[in-house]
């Protein structure tokens, strides 16, 4: 698993375990993969939801809002963020969908940091070949191609992080057809569909939560 720093990312990073952790615990997934459900193979649904799992076992909250409570004016969300025992709020951005939505995903950040609503960031973007299977996604190589146009536009600290699974789990083995995980599914629905059919170890989620934090289909 590659990492690409701005802003003294790495340095901030080195400093929290916590942070370590959940991006070791990334490395351990699997790829899912459904031939026949989609245009591409990978199932783009699973695989965030599993990433969102294993962050809520680690003791991260899902979907942040990125402008605080009081002078809301959009319903902005980050994937993931947590408050480390020093204060430092972490913020998780997931794109492994839409090359388009990167921008937007960066402009997030900033607008994190200037309503100081968060300190530090985390931008998980594919491997080349992971984004082959997943199809629109920008690929973590991509993104350094571009590094000098968006270190332009990146004034905090950030790491970059490649997902690239050197493994992955066939969804087929589990469903009568891949229609069956066809179509536009959202979080919940992918969740429920890994509780339901126990996936979290074949998908290789991590199962030692902290505190009471538990898989729930609820999310």
């Amino acid at each position: 698993m590659r990492i690409e720093s701005f802003n003294c990312g790495k340095q901030v990073c080195s400093n929290y375990p916590e942070i370590q952790k959940f991006i070791d615990s990334l490395e351990e997934l699997k790829l899912p993969m459904s031939e026949g459900y989609a245009k591409f193979p990978a199932h783009n649904p699973i695989f965030n939801a599993m990433m969102d799992m294993v962050g809520n076992c680690l003791g991260w909250k899902s979907q942040p809002f990125v402008i605080p409570e009081k002078g809301r004016v959009l319903e902005m969300t980050g994937d993931l963020s947590k408050t480390m025992e020093d204060g430092l709020r972490a913020f998780v951005e997931i794109e492994i969908g839409n090359e388009a939505r990167v921008f937007a995903d960066l402009v997030k950040f900033d607008v994190a940091s200037k309503l100081e609503t968060y300190d530090f960031f985390i931008f998980i973007l594919p491997g080349k070949i992971s984004a082959s299977k997943l199809g629109y996604a920008m690929d973590f190589d991509s993104f350094l191609r571009k590094r000098d146009f968006f270190k332009k536009f990146i004034t905090v600290p950030l790491i970059v992080v490649e997902i690239e699974p050197d493994s992955e789990f066939d969804l087929n083995q589990v469903i009568d057809d891949p229609s069956d995980i066809a179509g536009r599914w959202g979080m919940k629905m992918s969740r429920r569909f890994i509780i339901e059919k126990n996936l979290q170890s074949s998908l290789g989620i991590i199962q030692d939560c902290v505190g009471d934090e538990r898989d729930d289909p609820s999310h």
